[in-house]
């Protein structure tokens, strides 16, 4: 969470932060790729990861760094923000796919390289480090998804869940015996 015992808060008009009963809003003129704010992550490092719909920031020590074209690929839309036990940073996007911020680096991942879907809604690691993807009547058993050493995500007898009711699957978390 916060260091500084803040709130931060994800709007259609920015990124608040709250404390001792002050706010403080974080736009575009920030930093900020986009107002729209959808997703927020905080990784052990203590960087809070902002989601929105024009792009994912990170906010280190005051300052929004965006991950798009510089580093290769530009998401959109992005929907859901996670951090894998090795330190690798998620992102969902709703139209776009899976991306991956490792080292500075950032990675897309689509149909091409194993998706089942690229409108990905939510991101869940499980305990046995398993990552799991919620899209449009679709759960993505990330434990048959494997990476190679070309970083290329590879679909190896992927396990789907279809949903009975054709809705999107907006978050995933564990039951009391940590299975999804």
């Amino acid at each position: 969470g916060d260091p500084m015992g803040g709130i931060w808060i994800g709007t259609l008009a920015g990124l608040v932060y709250s404390r001792d009963g002050r706010f403080e809003t974080y736009t575009t003129q920030d930093g900020l790729p986009s107002n729209e704010i959808r997703a927020l992550v905080w990784d052990r490092a203590g960087n809070l990861w902002v989601g929105t719909d024009g792009g994912v920031s990170r906010l280190h020590d005051g300052q929004f760094t965006t991950y798009g074209s510089a580093q290769g690929a530009t998401p959109v839309d992005i929907r859901a923000i996670a951090e894998d036990r090795s330190g690798t940073v998620w992102v969902g996007a709703g139209s776009d796919g899976l991306f991956r911020i490792e080292n500075g680096g950032l990675t897309a991942l689509t149909t091409r390289d194993g998706l089942a879907f690229e409108g990905i809604q939510a991101i869940f690691e499980d305990p046995e480090g398993h990552l799991w993807l919620g899209t449009n009547s679709l759960i993505q058993d990330g434990a048959k998804l494997v990476m190679r050493p070309e970083d290329i995500l590879e679909e190896l007898n992927v396990s789907r869940y279809t949903l009975q009711t054709k809705q999107t699957v907006k978050a995933l978390v564990p039951d009391s015996s940590e299975e999804v």
